[in-house]
């Protein structure tokens, strides 16, 4: 479901909601703030980052559970959202956010008032620097897990040996 006002556009493409909102259709976990968590299927997510889910299986802290057809989470009560294993983040991102740059012309139509044409183009390398540090952090990061992954594979290796 595409955002319909301009804040919450803002709010998912500006910031990692985005992989949430990309999870869409997805089966995932949702850690919460009273150390209970919820394991299903993501159905919606806004840019406040409430989501509701389908299919849903609440735990709480003392490992009770409760299965619930439906369950919405307010976006201020999660701690943590569980990323698939099979989900490329970057590739998320990317599909949901676009190529740097590419929320070039989506303005409120021409500038008005004093210094008309001298912001926005700074504010647009900034918008792209950002999207272009955030992708290299996660580039990064996906590196490092390859290479523990490799490292604690040999070692087993060694082990068996």
């Amino acid at each position: 479901m595409e955002p319909t006002d301009s804040k919450a556009r803002h709010r998912i493409y500006n910031t990692l909601t985005c992989v949430v909102h990309g999870l869409v259709g997805r089966e995932t976990t949702v850690e919460l703030h009273n150390d209970s968590y919820v394991t299903g299927i993501i159905s919606n997510a806004d840019g406040k980052m409430n989501i509701e889910m389908v299919n849903a299986q609440l735990t709480d802290g003392n490992d009770h559970s409760i299965r619930l057809s439906k369950f919405y989470v307010m976006g201020r009560k999660v701690r943590y959202v569980h990323i698939p294993e099979d989900v490329d983040v970057l590739r998320l991102i990317e599909s949901q956010v676009g190529t740097p740059g590419s929320m070039r012309g989506r303005g409120r139509g021409r500038a008005r008032g004093r210094g008309r044409g001298r912001g926005q183009s700074v504010r647009e390398k900034i918008a792209v620097k950002r999207e272009q540090q955030t992708l290299r952090r996660f580039q990064r990061e996906k590196q490092e897990q390859l290479q523990q992954q490799r490292g604690s594979q040999a070692e087993s290796q060694q082990q068996e040996s």
